[in-house]
């Protein structure tokens, strides 16, 4: 009795979740599969996965720091089945850097006011195999590049396999880098 009550409330608490995420369909992703940014997605309970910076082999230099974000609740259902649920939106905001200069504190780079996000949409259903944007959507994600925040609206890249150039690597744990993030730690 006991393992049957502690299996429905795990099962109401990951519909719960479900309800939640499919809200991103109807507010981030339209019926043609454009996305747009979630511009409040600190304020709106997105949980911060780990951030990491990219750098340069020769000089140690760095180019970028990224920081990964996701719905709380999409997290929480990833922690305990291993699977992320449709409508999961993964946010990476990449950070672009300065040079290296002398501080007091000594040999500092900082963050510019120009950043780069990158926006992963789960989608387990296909949605948008047979519309004009379907070159976004595929292998059960839809991605996109937002380079001006001033305008959310507009995926600056067309083409998926431009994203996934980079995450080809991880294309066994779903196109995400699960090991570099200590929240998608299991």
């Amino acid at each position: 009795m006991k393992y049957l009550i502690c299996t429905v409330l795990i099962f109401l608490s990951l519909s719960i979740q479900a309800g939640e995420l499919s809200k991103t369909y109807s507010e981030h992703v339209d019926q043609q599969g454009n996305i747009t940014f979630p511009s409040d997605f600190l304020m709106d309970g997105f949980v911060h996965l780990g951030s990491n910076t990219v750098a340069n082999p020769e000089s140690g230099e760095i180019f970028n720091i990224n920081s990964s974000y996701t719905q709380k609740s999409a997290l929480m259902w990833y922690q305990k089945t291993g699977k992320w649920p449709d409508g999961t939106l993964i946010v990476k905001i990449l950070k672009l850097v300065t040079a290296k200069k002398s501080l007091i504190s000594g040999q500092v780079q900082h963050q510019t006011s120009q950043d780069i996000a990158f926006i992963m949409v789960k989608d387990t259903q296909n949605r948008f195999q047979h519309t004009s944007n379907k070159a976004i959507w595929g292998d059960g994600w839809g991605w996109a590049q937002f380079t001006d925040a001033k305008q959310p609206t507009v995926n600056t890249n067309q083409n998926k396999n431009y994203c996934q150039g980079c995450h080809l690597p991880r294309k066994e744990t779903d196109w995400l880098y699960t090991d570099i993030y200590p929240q998608m730690q299991r």
